[in-house]
């Protein structure tokens, strides 16, 4: 299921058509907003029809730090090979609420992990709690 405009909504997951591709934060970001991270979940349904899944994650070291590649962003082009698409100002994004676009990968990584798998993280970093925006910090 991908969430967008406010609740979840279920994915073809079959078909010879169907090819599936959710983007993640580093993406967006990357982009500056050109591309964007798609909040998603799966749910395992019982089903004859047989699913093929292939994750394939990307990413540089834990402390490097994420920000918009210069030669997309109109301000730092002069040779007219920005990415020309653009969303209407008033279309918000679907963000969820609790997920802040962290500067450092590794901090991303860290809070998609606690937000995917809370009682884990709860069980291993008891020290540790997530905030309203997804932000990681002490307890204390």
């Amino acid at each position: 299921q991908v969430f967008a405009k406010g609740k979840w909504i279920d994915v073809p997951t079959h078909g010879p058509d169907v090819l599936v591709c959710n983007l993640g934060e580093q993406a967006e970001i990357l982009s500056d907003g050109y591309f964007l991270a798609t909040p998603h979940r799966v749910i395992r349904r019982s089903s004859d029809v047989p699913r093929i899944s292939v994750p394939f994650f990307y990413n540089p070291k834990l402390s490097a730090k994420i920000r918009p590649t210069a030669s997309l962003s109109k301000e730092n082009d002069d040779k007219g090979s920005f990415l020309p698409w653009e969303r209407p100002a008033q279309r918000k994004h679907w963000r969820m609420k609790n997920n802040s676009m962290l500067q450092t990968v590794g901090d991303n990584t860290f809070k998609s992990l606690a937000r995917s798998h809370p009682t884990v993280f709860e069980k291993h970093h008891s020290d540790l709690c997530i905030l309203g925006d997804g932000r990681i910090v002490k307890r204390g």
